[in-house]
């Protein structure tokens, strides 16, 4: 677990990044009025954790409880499990560690393509023995 400071948003890039995309998706819901969006935060949560990730290929509920986000209306659907449950859990466990190891290989993918596409106009600062540098020293409340 991470702490952070509060008012300090930089801090928190993933979950910054989070409620800017689940923003968007709430605005889609609450065009005409903007003041019912808590009405329409449940769906907008469902349809987040039940679409896969572009970085993993996996949605981030399977991730999370390994299965897949079992929607609406979707239980008619089920098929029949003729194995047993001490099997059924195993097989599971198998998978979702699978996909955990797959989806931190992409997600380990997208972070280095990301820092290859910002490092490319960067140049390194070469210092020598005797150049004068200066030391930021913040002042402390």
């Amino acid at each position: 677990q991470l702490r952070t400071t509060p008012y300090h948003p930089e801090c928190n890039g993933v979950v910054e990044r989070f409620h800017r995309t689940l923003m968007s998706m709430v605005r889609h819901y609450i065009r005409e009025t903007g003041t019912d969006w808590d009405r329409w935060l449940p769906y907008a949560l469902m349809a987040y954790h039940s679409t896969p990730h572009s970085a993993t290929g996996y949605t981030p509920h399977f991730l999370t409880y390994g299965e897949p986000l079992e929607l609406p209306g979707e239980d008619w659907a089920r098929p029949d499990v003729d194995q047993p449950l001490d099997g059924r859990v195993t097989t599971l466990m198998e998978e979702l560690a699978r996909a955990r190891r797959m989806a931190r290989t992409c997600v380990e993918r997208q972070w280095k393509k990301r820092a290859d596409r910002c490092n490319r106009r960067r140049t390194p600062k070469v210092f020598a023995a005797g150049d004068w540098v200066y030391l930021h020293e913040p002042a402390k409340p």
